[in-house]
């Protein structure tokens, strides 16, 4: 790739993402569902034009913002599986940066709580869920993971992250002082240690 065309990818992807952080907070504050492209070109700074040329329609803007924030998360899955050895420490590493990747951005908690209720027609399968990807379920297939049915425990260990992701904001859960070490410990022992005992 000659720096020409680099040049123009990289302005590519930075109007793209003010685009995606625009619509994320309309997603949040629950307006997403009927904005016109032209409304989400305003609070982006963007020209209606462009994100025209970009998306051609709100529903492809939606599709791709998923792609993209699924990646995301994906990587963050599968860096903080890669630096542990045993079941045990990947399955808290794992919590813990996927923990501090939503608290940092609880915009993306509330795209993934919508997603599914916004209207697409889209012909192509939708993108994968987090909790259902690839290398969250590889962590569950660990040769030290006493657990099966490997889908379902991914889907529920990334719900037990999302949830103490959003009670970290809340003030009754601040009065509480549970660490959030308390809400993984939790998941631990439920699921690992009652199926240890019952062996």
């Amino acid at each position: 790739m000659n720096n020409n065309n680099k040049m123009k990818t990289d302005i590519l992807a930075m109007e793209k993402n003010a685009i995606f952080e625009a619509s994320l907070k309309l997603l949040k504050a629950g307006k997403f569902q009927g904005t016109p492209l032209a409304e989400i070109a305003f609070l982006s700074k963007m020209s209606s034009r462009l994100i025209e040329n970009i998306f051609n329609t709100r529903e492809n803007l939606l599709c791709e913002m998923s792609a993209m924030l699924t990646s995301r998360i994906i990587r963050v899955i599968a860096d903080a599986g890669e630096k542990s050895r045993s079941f045990k420490e990947s399955f808290f590493q794992v919590w813990t940066a996927l923990y501090k990747y939503y608290t940092r951005n609880p915009d993306v908690i509330a795209f993934m709580e919508q997603f599914e209720t916004i209207k697409v027609s889209q012909k192509e399968p939708r993108v994968i869920h987090p909790g259902n990807s690839t290398p969250l379920i590889q962590l569950f297939t660990h040769p030290d993971c006493p657990l099966e049915n490997r889908e379902t425990l991914a889907a529920i260990f990334h719900s037990n992250v999302l949830s103490a992701a959003k009670m970290s904001s809340a003030s009754d859960f601040n009065d509480l002082k549970l660490q959030p070490e308390f809400f993984s410990q939790l998941l631990w022992n439920g699921l690992c240690c009652s199926e240890t005992k019952s062996q």
